[in-house]
Parts: structure tokens; C-alpha cells; sequence
């Protein structure tokens, strides 16, 4: 969303045209049941005894990406997600399961 805001001081008054994110909670990766799938694989790859580099190499992304998704900062499609199971040992049905999607 954008918005123009006035900018005065006491040289005068300027124009700001300024660029408003979203509300972080309305966005479906902040949603509650997309932050129990974030802690979900998080506790996933920990009880699988695997690092994030190691299970980046697994299911072939960047280990830096296994980190943003575990913390909510990169989504996470549906491959991956399957992929991420299977890496770790663990059924993807059993997780949607569990975390009740």
C-alpha cells in the first residue's frame, strides 16, 4: 500500500510518498497453523539428527533456506514440504496430520 504523507520542518513542507508492508499478521505464513508447520519441521529435522546444512544436501535446497523456512521467512511449496519429511524420516501425511491442516 502506498500513501503520501506531508513532511514539514522549518524550511517548509515536502511530500513523502511512502511504502507501507502489509500487516505481518494478516500474511498466511504468519498465520497460527503455518507457525506450527514452521516449528513442526524445525523439531522435524532436529529429532532426525540432522543439521540444516545436511538436510539442505538431502533435499537438494541451500541450507540457509532450510533456516528461513523453519522460521517463517521463506514459504515452503509442497515438494519441498514432501521432500523435507522423507529427508527427515517421517510420513508427510503424518505431519499435515499433526499439525492439523
Amino acid at each position: 500500500m502506498r500513501s503520501l504523507r506531508r513532511a514539514c520542518s522549518d524550511t517548509g513542507c515536502k511530500l513523502v510518498l511512502l511504502y507501507l508492508a502489509p500487516d505481518m499478521g494478516t500474511r498466511p505464513q504468519h498465520k497460527p497453523k503455518y507457525k506450527k508447520l514452521c516449528r513442526t519441521l524445525l523439531k522435524l529435522r532436529i529429532d532426525a539428527g540432522l543439521s540444516q546444512r545436511a538436510l539442505g544436501e538431502t533435499i537438494g535446497i541451500h541450507y540457509t533456506m532450510v533456516f528461513k523456512i523453519e522460521h517463517g521467512e521463506r514459504r515452503i511449496d509442497p515438494v519441498e514440504f514432501a521432500q523435507w519429511c522423507r529427508g527427515c524420516g517421517a510420513d508427510p501425511s503424518e505431519i499435515i496430520k499433526k499439525v492439523g491442516l
